[in-house]
């Protein structure tokens, strides 16, 4: 084991992003689905209550990196740790009604959404499998025409050169099937094949958000916003999704339809109980929000 390592709970969303949604006197609330809710009170299990959040939205060992021998390391969550830093930076000044926007500015914030998307651990456990999934499809390259080979690895956002199909088509099957197995076969945490390998996909989410419409949707506070341990949904995120950055603003990205753009606007009500709804049907365990009796009341 390193020596230095320590930081064995880890934050998926984190700390200061929750603060965000506390209520006027620094206090928020939580709700956590009954059947994921460990209160002791058996009778209270489901309903809202004050929480700190250092004990919401974390996972044990979730960000931890192991090497050949399986010896933990947390250069994965200091690393992270430092973003985060950068990450607040960045959307104090994209969520302060005054700030001009530039290119680097809006580009900073687009690396922090999808620095947030690739980091959840559901996200990343999905990601492992559709590359084993990914690896059985390339291995069928001898049982189907070009046609029919294409569009199934497409579905994996996957485009194949001649040159890339040339040599999968020049592979024994065989040789192709026993590496598809041997990935399945390989443990989450192998450093060879790990859940966190996900967040390579940062500088490709980064460009596409950047490439999408941006508004940020402000309210006065009264309705206001929630957020859930699902903050930005796991798929079709380039037709468009809105993730609540805090209790008075969220962010909606939209296909652009020419060069794209930022804009601020104030929100509707119904805009803010729709993306409220989202973020609660989304969410996997929980949501937090500076209002008990409002997180009660959502169904």
């Amino acid at each position: 084991m390193d020596p230095n390592f320590k930081k064995r709970n880890q934050h998926y969303v984190p700390q200061f992003w929750q603060r965000r949604f506390a209520d006027g006197t620094g206090r928020l609330h939580v709700r956590y689905t009954q059947s994921a809710d460990k209160l002791q009170n058996v009778k209270n299990r489901g309903k809202a209550r004050p929480v700190n959040p250092e004990k919401t939205m974390t996972g044990d060992y979730t960000y931890t990196v192991f090497d050949e021998n399986f010896r933990p390391y947390d250069v994965l969550e200091d690393l992270l740790a430092k973003a985060e830093n950068e990450i607040k930076q960045t959307e104090d000044e994209i969520l302060n009604p005054a700030t001009v926007v530039t290119a680097d500015l809006r580009r900073r914030f687009c690396r922090g959404i999808a620095i947030a998307a690739c980091r959840l651990p559901h996200v990343m456990k999905r990601s492992r499998r559709l590359r084993i999934a990914l690896a059985y499809a390339l291995a069928e390259v001898g049982r189907m025409d070009r046609a029919a080979f294409d569009a199934k690895v497409a579905r994996f956002g996957q485009i194949l050169t001649d040159a890339e199909y040339g040599a999968l088509k020049a592979t024994p099957e065989g040789e192709l099937m026993r590496q598809a197995i041997y990935l399945s076969e390989l443990s989450p945490q192998d450093p060879n094949f790990s859940e966190q390998d996900a967040l390579e996909a940062v500088p490709m989410m980064t460009e596409i958000f950047n490439r999408m419409d941006i508004e940020i949707l402000e309210s006065n506070g009264s309705p206001f916003f929630i957020v859930g341990d699902t903050p930005i949904p796991d798929s079709d995120l380039v037709m468009g999704f809105t993730v609540p950055l805090s209790k008075t603003a969220a962010g909606r990205f939209k296909p652009a339809t020419g060069t794209p753009t930022f804009s601020r606007t104030a929100a509707t009500a119904a805009e803010i109980a729709a993306i409220n709804e989202e973020q609660y049907h989304n969410s996997a365990t929980h949501v937090i929000g500076p209002d008990a009796a409002y997180l009660d009341s959502l169904v």
